[in-house]
């Protein structure tokens, strides 16, 4: 392969990231200086604005310093303006830190520097040795789908187009154009999984079949393309159940086949608790074994969270209670919102009748003085509609069965501790009005999952 082929399927694999901001992750080895000169070479046919960042990680001494030079040096002759970051190794520093400590830099600048695309130069080999490495630690399909050409890392784009090109085409290509790069010591001592891989055991498996490189990398592909559509398919599920309380249909996830739920509960998860780590397989199991348990049964999840199964819904319990928010209510046209609902107030028509209590009710306006709207709190109670005597919140919630998770959600219309009004259950036994001049409507609007629950 020469530059130029390089280039053509560079073009072709960045297509989607035409004119953007470009932060190419450079190392100084011969993948990343391949990748360096091809997306010089394009920059004005792509409209792409490129900058190189290089982590010095410090972990070679002089060499990690030979390494910056080196990288310095070749920015100047391609015109390339260059951020370097120089880490400094804890104690025991490893493979582990190394990459973290690089990914975190790399992020780092390209939020300083506005780049919308991080490139990185990982290519065919590097691909087979993912699939290997995640073969040998037992996971599953998303894993067996090694690295994407195009994924998202935070706020950024992490494009790797050189995923269907060999290591040694990358070398080929260098030497045809007169372009050196430096080699890293510690990648010909089998010192980690990762370079046993790549020194043991795939030169054995070429040797057993060749192209086993090739196809390893191939089968990840195929992999990644039925990945994307899983994934297509866990967005149209989320889109359409979840509504932002923490919450999903029972019914919904039991129609799902098996693995599919395990999928859509593992991706809500990464959406609704993002700063916690990922669910593993043994809590992911115990999430889904819920479904069809007691109801108030419950699991542990990561951050001393929890999920818990109730009347209707699977819940992400956060280990914190929502915050606790208060509205005063006066008798005018206006609209007051309490998280994701609102209250509409407006003058009485004939046509909007007495009310059925949950979506709007008809409301005397002597009766809001004093009113305010809020959630629960303790000694809370209302005058059942229809009936005598006083019943505890708690009780009504518990006979209406709305999912324990959602009461301190519940918007309420109260004076004092008495409750008038629950959002989406029942209003309380009002007084009738002295005029129908002085009626309002109020009308609750926003998803109320514990309706009709």
């Amino acid at each position: 392969m020469t530059l130029d082929g390089l280039c053509a399927e560079i073009s072709l694999q960045m297509r989607p990231l035409r004119g953007q901001r470009v932060l190419i992750a450079l190392s100084g080895g011969a993948d990343s200086v391949a990748l360096a000169c091809a997306l010089c070479r394009l920059r004005e046919q792509e409209g792409w604005r490129l900058r190189a960042v290089h982590v010095n990680h410090g972990l070679r001494g002089a060499e990690s310093d030979g390494d910056q030079d080196f990288v310095e040096a070749l920015c100047s002759r391609l015109a390339l303006p260059l951020s370097c970051r120089r880490l400094v190794p804890p104690a025991r520093a490893g493979e582990t830190w190394a990459r973290e400590a690089r990914y975190e830099a790399i992020l780092a600048v390209a939020a300083e520097t506005d780049c919308s695309v991080v490139a990185l130069a990982h290519h065919r080999d590097d691909q087979a040795e993912t699939l290997l490495e995640h073969l040998l630690r037992g996971c599953g399909p998303e894993g067996l789908a090694g690295m994407r050409s195009i994924s998202r890392m935070g706020k950024v784009t992490l494009a790797r187009p050189l995923l269907g090109v060999a290591r040694a085409a990358l070398r080929a290509a260098l030497k045809a154009a007169g372009e050196t790069w430096r080699e890293d010591r510690t990648n010909a001592q089998a010192m980690c999984l990762r370079n046993r891989l790549r020194l043991e055991l795939l030169p054995a498996m070429e040797a057993l079949a060749p192209g086993a490189a090739e196809r390893l990398a191939d089968a990840a592909r195929l992999q990644a393309g039925e990945q994307a559509m899983l994934t297509d398919m866990e967005t149209v599920f989320l889109q359409r159940h979840d509504h932002g309380w923490l919450a999903l249909p029972l019914d919904a996830l039991e129609a799902l086949h098996p693995a599919m739920r395990a999928r859509v509960l593992r991706r809500w998860w990464r959406e609704v608790a993002p700063e916690e780590p990922r669910l593993d397989e043994r809590q992911t199991v115990a999430w889904l074994d819920l479904l069809p348990a007691r109801c108030g049964a419950r699991c542990n999840l990561p951050g001393n969270w929890h999920g818990e199964r109730d009347y209707r819904f699977l819940h992400a319990v956060p280990p914190v209670p929502p915050p606790r928010e208060e509205v005063l209510v006066e008798a005018r046209k206006a609209r007051y919102c309490l998280g994701q609902v609102t209250l509409t107030l407006a003058p009485w028509r004939p046509e909007d009748g007495t009310g059925d209590g949950k979506r709007w009710q008809a409301f005397p306006g002597e009766q809001l003085a004093g009113c305010r709207l809020r959630t629960r709190q303790a000694g809370d109670w209302m005058r059942p509609f229809g009936g005598g005597g006083r019943k505890s919140i708690q009780d009504v919630f518990t006979d209406r069965k709305v999912d324990a998770a959602f009461r301190d959600r519940v918007p309420l219309v109260c004076r004092g501790q008495e409750v008038l009004l629950i959002a989406g259950v029942t209003a309380g036994n009002l007084p009738p009005a002295g005029e129908k001049n002085n009626l309002w409507t109020l009308r609750w609007d926003g998803y109320l999952p514990w309706l009709d629950g």
